[in-house]
């Protein structure tokens, strides 16, 4: 294989390995952003990169990656992806023995939970002088603070935030989507449905839809709240006003400018690429009015996902199904269900390893649960998010009750549904011993 100009020259194979891996986590985590590959340095010879992941046979992701890695070599000719399938319950495992024996990819896309392992034995190198000559380094997600250390990045995490309606305490965190979601009433009364976020920005005469809620890039108007998280990422056809509250729906227009850098979070909105009318201006006073259908006013818990599996005790084809090409892959899946008697079911099942499960189609999903006298279940994330978690009666701490696809490790996920239980503290009853006298006879 020959190597840019970059790799070439007198080093061991330490220097060798961080040089490799730094460039290779560039490519994969800028998803064939031309900015940290050096197009001169790919120009001095045909330059083969090798590319081993878990997720080229997976429908919708690897055809994602097989997409990209071909787009990235139509625009640099000289510069070929060999994209190498490895299964996904070995993937750990097998590069971490083969970077420690020195053969080391030129891509290396790894799990968050291998950062801190491959950052503490020094075999990264920092990413931050191709990120400083990149556009992608203003949009680095919050969660970037696992592949940093020392002020440095050494990866760029992928982890996105929630993709639907979420709901923690009553607070609305995200709006919802176009997909199922379930919901959890202060009577502890479960629903799954379809919820729709409406409403306008009046300012004036003009009007403006609001169809996002703390989503960030939007098409029309996102209402941004604190509980975004810290900082706005750059999206330079975004308009960012902040706002100030009047009372009631009133609101005034405190500042606006363009995403052309990070934005600190404050309340206020974001206006997307498909506003064609003039934005506020500084000082204007406008009405900001939104709600969600059906309302949610009761419920205190929320999580959007799907597909929806069961409706009524019968299988349900979701038309909204994310990910529909994944319908019949045999993968780790979770799902939460109820039962006749409004019991919550939560049910996961393994997958990706052969030796011990290789996990279920949705349809077979569906049918285990229906098994299990489920009315009407709703998928959660599958592959390598499943995890279920719970503390035994007896035991003090939680601890993990599946065995995850990722080398059995837990995934930074942006969201999740927990279950406490609000009866009291039993009481401990302390045997008393005893002398019982035999019966006679």
């Amino acid at each position: 294989m020959q190597t840019s100009g970059w790799l070439n020259g007198s080093m061991n194979r330490r220097t060798l390995l961080r040089r490799t891996a730094a460039a290779g986590l560039g490519l994969a985590a800028l998803r064939g952003a031309s900015g940290l590959l050096d197009p001169a340095a790919a120009s001095a010879a045909n330059l083969t990169l090798s590319y081993p992941s878990w997720m080229f046979s997976e429908p919708s992701t690897g055809k994602y990656f097989r997409d990209m890695s071909a787009a990235y070599s139509q625009a640099h000719p000289d510069v070929n992806i060999d994209l190498i399938q490895l299964p996904a319950g070995q993937y750990v495992e097998k590069i971490f023995t083969e970077v420690q024996g020195g053969q080391v990819p030129d891509i290396l896309p790894l799990f968050t939970t291998q950062m801190p392992q491959y950052m503490q034995l020094d075999l990264l190198e920092p990413l931050d002088p191709y990120l400083d000559k990149s556009t992608f380094k203003s949009k680095l997600l919050p969660l970037q603070r696992f592949a940093q250390k020392g002020g440095k990045n050494y990866g760029i995490v992928l982890t996105a935030s929630p993709q639907g309606l979420l709901i923690k305490d009553g607070t609305l965190l995200h709006g919802p989507t176009d997909r199922y979601a379930l919901a959890i009433d202060r009577q502890n009364k479960i629903r799954f449905g379809i919820f729709h976020l409406d409403g306008r920005v009046v300012d004036g005469e003009r009007s403006y839809r609001i169809s996002q809620f703390n989503s960030w890039p939007a098409k029309y108007v996102a209402v941004i709240t604190p509980d975004y998280g810290r900082l706005l990422p750059a999206a330079p056809e975004m308009t960012y006003a902040e706002l100030a509250p009047l009372g009631g729906t009133k609101y005034r227009v405190v500042s606006i400018e363009r995403a052309v850098a990070p934005i600190a979070v404050r309340f206020g909105l974001g206006f997307g690429p498909r506003i064609s009318e003039p934005l506020p201006h500084p000082g204007d006073v406008v009405d900001v009015d939104y709600a969600i259908d059906p309302p949610v006013s009761d419920t205190v818990a929320a999580i959007s996902s799907g597909p929806l599996l069961l409706k009524d005790g019968q299988w349900f084809e979701d038309p909204r199904a994310p990910a529909p090409d994944e319908r019949n892959v045999q993968w780790p899946v979770i799902a939460i269900g109820t039962l006749a008697d409004d019991t919550l079911l939560l049910a996961a099942v393994d997958g990706r390893h052969p030796e011990r499960s290789i996990g279920m189609t949705r349809p077979e999903f569906g049918e285990l649960l229906r098994g299990f006298g489920v009315l009407d279940a709703m998928a959660l994330d599958s592959g390598g998010s499943v995890t279920m978690v719970s503390r035994a009666p007896g035991e003090s701490a939680v601890t993990v009750r599946n065995v995850p696809s990722d080398d059995s490790a837990e995934r930074y996920v942006s969201d999740g549904l927990f279950v406490y239980s609000a009866a009291p503290a039993g009481t401990i009853v302390v045997p008393r011993l005893g002398v019982v006298a035999k019966p006679a006879g």
